[in-house]
């Protein structure tokens, strides 16, 4: 301020030096706004930077904020992707139960379908049963819905035969015939004359019968039938060889139609069935067609005795008396 002062007291009191004065003046003025326009400049140009700085700043976080909006859409997407795919896979779920549902539902329909044609059908043939009229209906038997108590089978060990029961056994088998004796020219019946011995009461020491099958009574019953079988053959070959005699029936004759000589290797099926035939007449027992145990054990009995004494005829003698000894013949 001082040298504006002087300078203008100089230039006041000095107008010869106003215009050389001047020209350094101007030059000063115009240095000095020269320096402020340059700082005003750089002010400006500072401020131009820094503005351009914030801007880039501003777009750098709009950038990185778009950046992010940019990756959360995109995770939305993927989410909203992953909730799609899961909202297909629980809809091809549904899809699938839905069908399965369908199926059972339409494997229940039909069969109802089925069942309500077996109804039907079962309808149809209530129809076309006979109806009763009350009065048969009425004369009809009553019968309870509770099933009835089964009937008890009553088991009981076998029992051997009296004397009398056995004594027409063998009767039977054998065409008439009976174990006797010969006693002044007249045949004694062997179970009446030894019955006291056998076990028959006389009500007098005695009132009921000894029926166990005791050694002295299997002794006694196979003297009766080696007796009572061989006069069977005896009789039957006598009418074979002798055409005065009058043959037994077949049904009577050990070996039936067949020849006496006829052997178990000739013709084994007919002595398998004459075999058969005996078995049914003695125990009466039906046996079955073709092999069995029982049909082996007789025809065993039946070889082996034709073996030993070379004659077929001593086969059927040994079946005859085996079949007689047999629990099956004289219990029951």
């Amino acid at each position: 301020m001082n040298k504006l002062n002087h300078l203008q007291g100089f230039h006041t009191h000095s107008p010869m030096l106003k215009r050389p004065l001047l020209l350094p003046l101007i030059s000063l003025a115009l240095v000095l706004s020269a320096c402020t326009g340059k700082i005003e400049n750089s002010s400006e140009e500072t401020g131009t930077e820094q503005h351009a700085g914030e801007q880039h700043a501003g777009e750098q976080h709009a950038g990185e904020q778009h950046a992010g909006e940019q990756h959360a859409g995109e995770q939305y997407a993927g989410e909203q992707h992953a909730g799609e795919q899961h909202a297909g896979e629980q809809h091809a779920g549904e899809q699938h139960a839905g069908e399965q549902h369908a199926g059972e539902q339409h494997a229940g329909e039909q069969h109802a379908g089925e069942q309500h044609a077996g109804e039907q059908n079962t309808s149809v043939l209530l129809d076309e049963l006979d109806r009763t009229s009350i009065e048969e209906a009425n004369n009809s038997e009553e019968v309870g819905l509770v099933a009835p108590d089964p009937i008890r089978v009553l088991e009981r060990p076998r029992r051997r035969m009296n004397l009398d029961q056995l004594d027409r056994a063998i009767r039977q088998v054998s065409g008439g015939l009976f174990w006797s004796e010969r006693r002044n020219n007249q045949d004694q019946n062997l179970f009446e004359s030894l019955s006291a011995t056998l076990g028959k009461p006389d009500f007098i020491q005695r009132t009921t019968e000894d029926l166990t099958p005791s050694a002295l009574f299997m002794k006694f019953l196979d003297d009766a039938s080696r007796q009572v079988c061989g006069k069977r053959i005896e009789l039957d070959i006598a009418a074979a060889s002798d055409p005065r005699i009058e043959p037994a029936s077949g049904d009577v004759v050990l070996w039936g139609t067949l020849s006496p000589e006829l052997s178990s290797t000739e013709d084994p099926e007919a002595i398998n069935q004459q075999v058969r035939s005996l078995v049914l007449r003695f125990h009466s027992r039906a046996l079955p067609a073709g092999e069995s145990a029982r049909l082996a054990y007789w025809r065993w009995l039946f070889e082996t005795a034709s073996l030993v004494d070379q004659s077929p005829v001593s086969g059927w003698r040994a079946l005859c008396i085996g079949l007689i000894n047999h629990p099956d013949f004289y219990s029951y």
